[in-house]
């Protein structure tokens, strides 16, 4: 099952490089949103199991990171920075990773344990 992800950021390069490695690790984009409206309304309509948000925005915007993680039990919340390709899992628990492969690996992981 290919993961479906929308990405939030209002940053050109970091919406173009994020799409290109989810191209490359076999993620569908769903939806792209800038802005936090856009965000909370794209779960709803296209019902992604992952939301990648950029650093910067999940600073700018805290409460609507934590709206967005309790959004549904279905959905993951990352959050990444290309300048040092740090990535986290935002659950009830941080989990993290270095690579985009181990994102994968933690994304894959949380949807297996959904199903189980």
């Amino acid at each position: 099952m290919r993961s479906r992800l929308l990405i939030w950021s209002n940053r050109p390069a970091f919406v173009r490089a994020m799409r290109s490695l989810a191209h490359r690790e076999g993620l569908d984009v769903v939806a792209i949103a800038r802005s936090v409206d856009a965000a909370l309304s794209g779960v709803d309509i296209y019902r992604p199991d992952v939301v990648l948000v950029d650093r910067e925005t999940e600073e700018q915007y805290p409460d609507a990171v934590v709206r967005l993680m309790g959004a549904g039990a279905h959905l993951k919340v990352v959050a990444m920075d290309l300048a040092d390709e740090a990535v986290l899992v935002l659950e009830g628990r941080r989990a993290a990773a270095s690579t985009v492969r181990e994102l994968v690996s933690v994304i894959e992981s949380g949807l297996a344990q959904q199903a189980a």
